[in-house]
């Protein structure tokens, strides 16, 4: 039996288990009545995600675009529910260029939450045009906010969330300005990037929705039961940094302005990465740039 796939120029083989086409590899005819119930749920699944299954692929985009509004309202209404600092729904229009490239569904949340914190202030998402520049997406990606104290390692990124201990999440740039889908995790302290999540919905489930009933990290709850909820507008350090030796503990945590605790990183992770491999860190010098901004100079011996 075959199909005819209106991308190709020929048939395409198709077997059939309930309605399953071999186009996507779903390989399972002939197998045992024990073998597709075993597998049922996988089969139910790969049908519904398989185009030629499903009548075409015009049926299937009208189900997937359906899907993903209901999707999306039910992002909105859990964040209302279990968020704060939410930003107000935005009217459908123009966005600035840097906002322009996000994944559709990721803009079309904003419209609708624009902005939220999560678990007392630990998780934020940006918005768009927000006042307060720790919850502003384009601001927070401005290079005169905090970016400059960085070296290159934080060029490709555009960062569209973060926890309050600095870490960012992120989209990294291709060619051209375009993102790639995956959602990278840049830890707060040298911004190492790794990826987390194949896509901004499985960043939703899996990354944001997740922390904000039981966050993975421990030393997070521990903090928050330690000293409360935390504002968008302000980061927890460790002090002595970890990235200067300090030990990771929660009796070790100060707050400080947002913006200025990434500076603070910046400067300690820049610092680190030009120094000579025979010199080892010993202290840091608080001074003050030609632009009033409060920064620090690594010591090393």
């Amino acid at each position: 039996m075959s199909w005819t796939d209106p991308g190709s120029a020929g048939p395409v083989p198709v077997y059939w288990a309930g309605r399953a086409c071999a186009r996507h590899g779903h390989h399972w005819a002939g197998r045992s009545a024990w073998w597709l119930a075993r597998y049922a749920r996988e089969i139910e699944l790969a049908v519904r995600r398989c185009p030629w299954c499903q009548g075409g692929p015009k049926i299937e985009r009208i189900h997937r675009g359906r899907e993903g509004a209901v999707k999306i309202r039910k992002w909105a209404d859990f964040l209302r529910e279990i968020g704060g600092n939410i930003g107000p729904a935005r009217e459908s229009g123009p966005v600035s260029a840097c906002a322009d490239v996000l994944p559709a569904e990721h803009l079309e949340l904003l419209r609708l939450v624009n902005g939220v914190t999560a678990y007392h202030g630990a998780f934020r998402l940006f918005g768009l045009n927000r006042t307060e520049p720790a919850m502003d997406l384009v601001t927070w990606n401005s290079r005169s906010t905090w970016r400059f104290s960085w070296d290159d390692r934080r060029e490709p990124f555009l960062m569209f969330g973060e926890t309050a201990w600095g870490d960012q999440y992120a989209y990294k740039r291709k060619e051209g300005g375009i993102l790639d889908g995956e959602v990278y995790f840049l830890e707060g302290v040298l911004l190492h990037p790794e990826i987390i999540s194949g896509s901004f919905e499985e960043f939703m489930e899996n990354e944001l929705a997740r922390n904000s009933r039981e966050p993975y990290d421990q030393v997070t709850v521990q903090v928050v039961n330690r000293g409360g909820e935390i504002s968008a507008n302000q980061h927890w350090v460790h002090v002595p940094s970890v990235a200067l030796g300090g030990p990771e503990l929660p009796e070790n945590v100060v707050q400080l302005p947002a913006v200025t605790a990434m500076i603070f990183a910046g400067d300690i992770a820049s610092a680190l990465k030009a120094s000579r491999p025979d010199t080892l860190p010993i202290g840091v010098t608080p001074w003050t740039d030609e632009h009033g901004r409060s920064r620090l100079a690594v010591e090393f011996a």
